[in-house]
């Protein structure tokens, strides 16, 4: 139980409510039909009906069940296996071989980045792809509806993270480690504390803002290609309507007859500049704050790989060696 809702419990969620996804038809008013297979109308087709209950099914079962069983059955505090000096045979080292360090190896990762106030942290990054898979999922037709959702989301969980400051920072964690939580006796009493982002926090918080970024500029080129849409349809009624036939974008006329002429980048360069260098700003700085994410993660990793390689040199040089006679 603890694995499917820990790895299978967004996308099973995700699948579930597809069902109910539907798109109106812009050829037949009062027609909507099933975005996973176009094909199928919506509540008019056996065969969508067929596709309800069983994902009526799958929702009561494989969503909601787990939910509320797991809700029940959560830890109301920090587990006490999760520290390795818990192990009941400790004695400098884990043995791992008894019933606390076979939960810890299972199960561990779910908690030891976090620290004993924000415990069950994870449920909210669960959350957070439950929310973004939903937003994708029944909005994928309103690109400014569901780019100002993505946005909202960020932000809140910004804040969310920015507040709690949920993740362990690196010399919490390396002080946990050498003399476990409870001699380590880590103190989250102040929220939103300078002492507290650590890296973690901060990186979450700065890939949420890149990606916020990104949504932005999104949002902008969107509200300027409706523009131009709105104004080549307004300018030129006759020829839109012949080109209404041939071609749509998301439900809706994509008659961009000044785009017919000049691409679509080269036209908003010209006539928008504002919007334009409001764009590229966005664009730049949701890629250099995703890129310096990713190089900090890197030399992490480089960091850490360099050291396992010299301690490993290290023991190789103090261990005695062996002379044949």
């Amino acid at each position: 139980m603890f694995l499917w809702i820990t790895t299978l419990y967004s996308l099973n969620a995700y699948q579930t409510l597809s069902a109910f996804d539907c798109t109106a038809s812009s050829s037949d008013e009062g027609r909507s039909t099933l975005d996973m297979d176009p094909e199928i109308v919506c509540y008019n087709d056996e065969m969508h009906t067929v596709i309800i209950v069983f994902s009526a099914m799958s929702f009561v079962f494989y969503t909601l069940l787990p939910m509320c069983y797991y809700w029940r059955k959560r830890e109301k505090q920090m587990p006490h296996w999760v520290d390795s000096r818990n192990c009941a045979f400790y004695d400098g080292r884990a043995c791992y071989d008894c019933e606390y360090c076979d939960y810890r190896q299972r199960y561990g990762w779910f908690y030891s980045k976090y620290h004993d106030k924000c415990f069950n942290y994870e449920f909210v990054v669960i959350l957070q792809k439950i929310c973004i898979s939903g937003v994708t999922l029944f909005f994928t037709t309103r690109k400014d509806v569901s780019l100002l959702m993505l946005i909202a989301l960020n932000v809140l969980f910004i804040g969310i993270t920015a507040y709690y400051q949920p993740y362990l920072t690196d010399g919490e964690f390396l002080k946990i480690r050498r003399f476990g939580r409870k001699q380590a006796n880590v103190q989250r009493d102040e929220k939103c504390s300078k002492q507290g982002f650590g890296i973690n926090n901060s990186l979450d918080i700065l890939l949420l803002v890149g990606e916020t970024c990104i949504c932005i500029s999104s949002l902008i080129a969107y509200s300027v290609e409706s523009t131009i849409r709105s104004e080549a349809e307004e300018n030129t009624p006759s020829l839109a309507v012949t080109t209404n036939a041939n071609a749509t974008l998301n439900g809706t006329a994509s008659s961009f007859l000044v785009q017919q002429q000049e691409p679509l980048a080269k036209h908003i360069a010209k006539h928008y500049p504002v919007a334009n260098a409001t764009i590229a700003i966005f664009d730049i700085l949701g890629l250099i704050i995703f890129l310096s994410g990713f190089l900090y993660f890197f030399k992490e990793i480089f960091v850490y790989v360099c050291g396992r390689v010299c301690v490993d040199e290290n023991k190789k040089k103090r261990s005695p060696q062996i002379v044949p006679n």
